[in-house]
């Protein structure tokens, strides 16, 4: 349940340093008429007392603010008898205590028979109303939360030049979908306390001029100013070090918009001069996620939970919990990624903040589908949706989108995971988020490679990548990578399939991220095999299965024992094989993955041909083939196609053979799959040898091996050119 609004301004205000909320008393005696108003806890503070004024009626006051950390402390009653007895001169007529907390009945009744021995007046003032106390309430708290929130006004001023600012530089920022929202709330609160100094006494000069600047898509005027205040304040006492910081902060959120280097330099010094401020270091572990140093970044959002909890500091901490969890996933770690996110909700679900309730839902949706629950996992991603609709936010409904469309494609239904996507895109336009653009065009070229339309699937990739390297994104481009060099290895270019595959696993590497080094892993072992070393291939998706299993990754997992599968199968080891298709097959069916079912019932098959259990065979390539054409996958339909033209072949239906193998070969080409063309040439290359018809399978073979040399699988070519010397030369010509 959510706490009241009450309670919500109680915590805004117990996360403020002492000195802001000193001021913001200070502003609620000015407010209040007081003048010649003394601000002694900035020097260190006298005995208790922090505020001296003159108030209405010419009376001496004395106040004293205390931020307390709890809801009843015990110190409150030994701390009003330290400043009743502590001698001032002139003495005060007034002691006022403003404190963040409620007084319980006992304490309250304490005070009032300290208030009567008292030589002052003793008025005691609260943030929100539980007992009834001496002084007013409501007032106070009214005042202080006008002065802590900017008006009405000044908020369309402050929202109209952020506006404009964004605007001018949609290429550098808007697109930058990760630090969006985080980057407007740090760029519009540099305005509102640009825009606060206007009438102050010591304001700087040039203010009205910097506004105008920043509306105009111009910073330098107000990094100007900032840069004056950083260096006056850091020069100063203590307690100035907080102004310091709070302009470096500024100086970081506009520095963003042109250099994350820049920004990140202007965040460490914000965090070196106030470290207890969570906002700081919050957004340099942001700057940090960005660049891909993960080390640094989750020692920035560290920082936050050793420097506050969930009830002194609710917001920034849950914030911190939620980055970490995503930096644990990226490392694979998803135990820990999901105690993150857990925590980071339950605090969001405590205070009611919606936005925050579906970040974590859909970051938990991420882990499931990692882990292959796929139910949970759409469930999670539907609470995201649902609350991101109810909210208007249509960057959020964007990733819930996607999300599904995700989901949709593991489980193979990719006509709804193409509209899932494509409804996601169209939103990543409208907003010019390039980051969002980008994530929808990758899902989109794997939707059509599964399809196997390689064309339009190397398009959206390719759109996909340029957006990820424009935007310095280092996870989207090895993403991009890997998803072009598994192109390039369905093609049968296998020296830039590897080149693709090398540059995705250098990247991962440098990221940490476990879940990319497998895939990477996975696909390098797909060339290797393609090439005919099988060594090299089991090694790498070995090491793809070991970290499958680490993360708890089941469809990784499955993926590998079928690829695992598919070279015992190769090496003539029948028995092993099967054992690991098999496990990958019982995988793919829990996840309800109908493009991985599919593919494991075409291997069962080549295992049952081997054994010469044709009748088990064929019945395995025909559920597989049922299954690609349902989906869609031109790819799965041409495999299954061929292999069911070598059972007829085996049987010594020729015709039926011939049928089903220039099928396979229609689609291929289709695909353009150079391994699958050749294949297929060289099925129809033994039917016509068969068949007596010797100059027709020399012009099949011929071509089959021209492509394999071309792909450079070697040891297919030296099986074609063996089958081109059993023909006599005079069988060699076609008249």
């Amino acid at each position: 349940m959510a706490e009241s609004n009450d309670d919500w301004i109680r915590f805004q205000l117990q996360s403020l340093k002492w000195i802001r909320f000193e001021e913001l008393c200070i502003a609620l005696l000015r407010a209040r008429g007081h003048k010649e108003v003394r601000h002694l806890g900035a020097s260190g503070g006298e005995g208790g007392v922090d505020i001296l004024s003159v108030g209405p009626g010419s009376r001496r006051w004395v106040t004293q603010c205390k931020r307390c950390r709890s809801l009843y402390p015990s110190d409150i009653l030994p701390e009003v008898k330290k400043v009743i007895s502590k001698p001032l001169e002139p003495p005060p007529e007034v002691y006022r205590l403003v404190a963040t907390c409620n007084v319980s009945r006992a304490v309250d009744e304490a005070l009032q028979e300290e208030a009567k021995n008292a030589p002052f007046l003793l008025e005691i003032a609260t943030t929100w109303e539980v007992t009834k106390l001496v002084a007013f309430l409501r007032d106070d708290y009214q005042e202080i939360r006008e002065s802590f929130i900017p008006s009405r006004g000044e908020r369309d001023e402050v929202a109209r030049i952020v506006d404009r600012l964004v605007e001018s530089r949609t290429e550098e920022f808007r697109g930058r979908e990760a630090d969006y929202r985080s980057q407007i709330k740090a760029l519009s609160q540099a305005v509102q306390d640009l825009a606060a100094q206007r009438g102050q006494p010591d304001a700087p000069k040039g203010i009205e001029f910097a506004l105008a600047q920043l509306a105009d898509g111009e910073t330098a005027a107000a990094e100007t100013i900032f840069s004056e205040i950083l260096e006056r304040k850091s020069s100063e006492a203590a307690a100035a070090k907080e102004e310091a910081a709070k302009a470096a902060r500024h100086l970081g959120a506009l520095a963003f918009l042109a250099s994350t280097e820049k920004a990140i330099d202007y965040y460490r010094r914000a965090v070196e001069l106030d470290p207890e401020e969570p906002s700081g270091w919050n957004e340099l572990g942001r700057l940090f996620h960005r660049t891909g140093d993960l080390a640094e970044a989750e020692a920035a959002f560290r920082e936050v939970l050793a420097r506050g909890n969930s009830l002194t500091r609710p917001l920034p901490v849950a914030v911190a919990y939620g980055n970490l969890g995503v930096i644990y996933k990226t490392r694979g770690d998803l135990e820990v990624a999901e105690a993150m996110h857990r925590k980071a909700l339950a605090i969001e679900e405590k205070f009611g903040r919606k936005e925050g309730m579906a970040a974590d839902y859909g970051n938990l949706g991420l882990i499931c589908r990692i882990r292959g629950d796929l139910d949970e996992a759409e469930a999670m991603h539907r609470k995201a949706l649902a609350i991101e609709e109810k909210l208007h936010r249509k960057e959020g409904m964007a990733n819930q989108y996607g999300n599904l469309g995700l989901i949709y494609q593991t489980r193979g239904d990719l006509e709804q995971a193409e509209a899932m996507h494509r409804k996601a895109l169209v939103i990543e336009k409208k907003l010019s988020r390039k980051e969002g653009m980008a994530n929808q065009y990758g899902n989109l070229g794997l939707v059509y490679k599964t399809r196997g339309d390689l064309d339009k699937a190397e398009v959206m990739h390719r759109k996909a990548l340029a957006i990820d390297e424009e935007l310095g994104r280092k996870e989207g481009m090895a993403n991009q990578y890997g998803n072009l060099g598994v192109i390039y290895l369905t093609r049968g270019d296998l020296d830039q399939a590897e080149l693709m595959q090398a540059e995705s696993l250098r990247i991962h590497e440098q990221l940490g991220s476990k879940e990319g080094e497998a895939a990477s892993y996975d696909n390098l072992g797909l060339i290797y095999k393609t090439r005919g070393d099988l060594d090299k291939a089991k090694a790498m998706h070995g090491k793809s299965l070991r970290i499958h299993k680490q993360l708890g990754r089941k469809e990784g997992m499955a993926a590998a024992y079928c690829h695992l599968g598919l070279i015992y199968e190769t090496q003539r080891d029948m028995d092993k094989a099967e054992t690991m298709l098999g496990k990958g097959l019982a995988i793919y069916k829990e996840l309800g993955s109908r493009q991985g079912i599919a593919a494991a019932y075409c291997n069962l098959g080549l295992i049952y041909q081997s054994r010469e259990d044709l009748e088990q065979a064929e019945a395995m390539h025909l559920k597989s083939l049922a299954i690609s054409e349902q989906f869609g996958s031109k790819l799965g339909m041409a495999a299954n196609y061929g292999n069911l033209g070598l059972i007829h072949q085996t049987r010594g239906d020729l015709a039926e053979a011939e049928a089903m193998h220039c099928k396979c070969l229609v689609i291929e080409k289709e695909l353009g799959r150079k391994e699958g063309v050749a294949k297929a040439y060289g099925n129809l290359g033994l039917i016509h040898e068969k068949r007596g018809e010797m100059p027709q399978a020399r012009e099949c073979w011929e071509r089959s091996r021209e492509l394999f040399v071309d792909i450079g699988m070697t040891y297919m070519v030296a099986r074609v050119e063996g089958q081109l010397a059993r023909l006599k030369p005079e069988e060699g010509s076609v008249e």
